[in-house]
Parts: C-alpha cells; sequence; structure tokens
C-alpha cells in the first residue's frame, strides 16, 4: 500500500460521476471503493481533461446505463494485487484504454476518485511530469498521430486542417511541420488567427474574412494542398474540397458541424478523382496491440517530457468534482486556448476560470 495510507485504514467510500439515467444526467454518487484483483491496481484519480466527449457521453448515452464520465485521466498507484510487479506501487500512471468496460456492472470511465484496474491497462510516465500535464497524454495525441499517418498516405507537400485551433489539429500541424509539410490552418475568426501565429504557424486562412475565397484560391494555387484533414465538415468544407487539386482526399475525422447534410457535387467528384474518407482513431485502439499503443504513448511521454513542443497543451481551466456541470457546459468556450481539468480531491482551485 502506497506510504499516504500506511498504517492507516484506505477510505471505504469514494465518490464518482455516474449516469444511471439517461433522462436525468449525470450526478456525484457516492459507492464502495474497489479491491484490486491479483492483477489489478487501485488508483487514486487526480484529474482527468475535459474534452467535448464528456458532453456526449454525459447527454446522450453511448452505453447502457450506469457508467462513469470521463474517458481518460491520471492518478497514483496505492494499491496493487499480490502479481502485479512491485515496481508499479507508488507510481504516477495515466489510464485511457483501460476504461468504459463493464466493472461490476458499471460502465467505468475515470470521473472517479479510485479506480480499479488492470495493471496492464495503465502507463507509467515520466515522474518529473505533473499529473496535469500527463493526464490527457492519451486521447488527443495518439488521435493525431493515427490522423497524421493518414494523411501521409497521400504523400503530399500541404494539408488543409479544419477548425485549426483545436487540440487536436494542432498536434496534427505539428507533426505535419516536423515532416516538412506545410500545414494550412482554418479558423472561424482573427483571435484564433493570432494565437496560432503566436504558436508559430504562418499559413492561417479566416473563413470569416470578406475575402476568403481570393486567399484560399491564392494559398490552393501556391501550395498544392491534396490532402484535407477536416474535423467540422460544412458548406465550407465542399467549397474547398472542390477547389482542391486533381486525386485529392478529404480526410473527415469529426462533425463539429453538427449533423447537417453537406452534398458534394457528384460529377466533378468522379471527374477529378477526388476521394472522400473517414478515419475514426478509437477503432484502432481496440484492435491495435497494447504494445504498438505503448509505443506511440513513449513517443507522446518523451515529447512531453522535452517540454511538449508537439503534443504540450496549456491548462487554462480548473474545475472541482462537485462544479463538474459547469465542468462540461464551459469546456467549448475556451478549446482553442487550451484545456481544461477537473480534479476529484481538491477542494479548493488555484486559478478557476
Amino acid at each position: 500500500i502506497n506510504a499516504e495510507y500506511m498504517g492507516l485504514d484506505l477510505p471505504r467510500m469514494m465518490k464518482q460521476v455516474i449516469v444511471e439515467d439517461v433522462k436525468e444526467g449525470p450526478k456525484i454518487k457516492e459507492v464502495p471503493i474497489p479491491k484490486p484483483g491479483p492483477k489489478d491496481v487501485l488508483v487514486k484519480v487526480e484529474c482527468a481533461p475535459l474534452m467535448p466527449f464528456d458532453k456526449i457521453l454525459g447527454l446522450m448515452g453511448l452505453f447502457p446505463p450506469p457508467y462513469v464520465l470521463g474517458a481518460q485521466g491520471s492518478g497514483t498507484i496505492i494499491e496493487a494485487g499480490a502479481e502485479v510487479p512491485p515496481t508499479y506501487l507508488n507510481k504516477k500512471v495515466q489510464f485511457g484504454s483501460s476504461l468504459l468496460k463493464l466493472t461490476n456492472g458499471t460502465w467505468q470511465g475515470s470521473w472517479t476518485q479510485f479506480l480499479v484496474t488492470s495493471y496492464e491497462d495503465v502507463y507509467i510516465y515520466d515522474q518529473s511530469l505533473s499529473h496535469e500535464q500527463a493526464c490527457a497524454m492519451y486521447g488527443n495525441p495518439l488521435t493525431a498521430m493515427g490522423v497524421f499517418r493518414k494523411a501521409m498516405e497521400a504523400k503530399p507537400t500541404a494539408v488543409f486542417v479544419n477548425p485549426g485551433a483545436s487540440g487536436i489539429s494542432k498536434m496534427v500541424a505539428n507533426l505535419l511541420k516536423k515532416a516538412g509539410v506545410k500545414p494550412i490552418l482554418l479558423v472561424r475568426n482573427e483571435e484564433c488567427v493570432k494565437l496560432l501565429k503566436d504558436l508559430g504557424h504562418d499559413l492561417i486562412l479566416n473563413t470569416a474574412d470578406p475575402k476568403f475565397d481570393e486567399h484560399l484560391g491564392g494559398v490552393i494555387k501556391a501550395h498544392n494542398p491534396t490532402v484535407f484533414v477536416d474535423s467540422v465538415v460544412n458548406e465550407i468544407s465542399t467549397k474547398i474540397f472542390m477547389m482542391m487539386p486533381r486525386e485529392s482526399t478529404h480526410l473527415v475525422i469529426g462533425g463539429l458541424g453538427g449533423n447537417q447534410v453537406v452534398t458534394t457535387p457528384l460529377f466533378p467528384l468522379l471527374m477529378s478523382d477526388k476521394v472522400v474518407k473517414g478515419y475514426y482513431w478509437s477503432y484502432e485502439d481496440f484492435v491495435k496491440p497494447k504494445a504498438e499503443i505503448k509505443k506511440e504513448m513513449d513517443s507522446v511521454n518523451e515529447d512531453l517530457a522535452k517540454g511538449g513542443k508537439i503534443f504540450g497543451i496549456p491548462k487554462v481551466a480548473e474545475y472541482k468534482m462537485a462544479d463538474f456541470k459547469k465542468a462540461i457546459e464551459e469546456q467549448h468556450t475556451y478549446a482553442s486556448k487550451g484545456a481544461g481539468v477537473i480534479y476529484f480531491h481538491k477542494q479548493t482551485i488555484s486559478h478557476p476560470k
């Protein structure tokens, strides 16, 4: 048992954010702390990143209730089963792929004060990193790496990325730059243009600019982008894709534009040998060997330990567990600036949004 609890009894109860009825939505519930099995670890969960997925999970009921919110997080191993290597005890760990599995009849997420999972499903990251730095090193970074790989299959020299200021998009852009490929970032306001310029990006198009069409034509002529990484998918997406060169690829990785029906003209699509593809990284998560996922996590870990030039995202908002509803509702208001973090043991926060 971790030194924090040495000589003391562990608490018997914990709090978690759970959905028992989709119509009622998420709530905080007190439940017994689970006991680790022979190959399990008990993690004291410190924090989790706030993501759009949290709102979807909380309001739309993707899983049969009951289920705990949260898709990833970080914490410290405070107890380990008899068959767990002793080096795991007391380590700070990140967890993602272990979550959203049935545990005692409940779909287990990360928004809980304590978590039991297999020791093979946690990642021991560089211990010099904080929980806040490490809690989001699973979902967005690995998604960005998958999107980058898909985009590079077409061997592009330039790639459109939409929306350019999202967390995943900034990571994709960083990976493209490192590979010598020009990212062309699409945004909707001048605030995002300035934000991205401050991060070192120089080719940014504001779709709200009255001269957007003119600028778009000039950029396509100058840089010949043949891949369009798109998390929005709207009428502007169609316009851009139709203006791109022959044999271009529209790589759809999300639907931030909502469920609107977007029509791509069939005849120009066929005559120009263009392709529309979908990419869903979570599918890879379920079929990819754990050794490959660990290798990718190692790359993220190394980058974060060196300052996070590719995968680092600044923390711009903090929330206590009791304020989880506010945390879910506000996430979209600062997403382009950085990440929000929700804490499960902190009673006060140092700089709330």
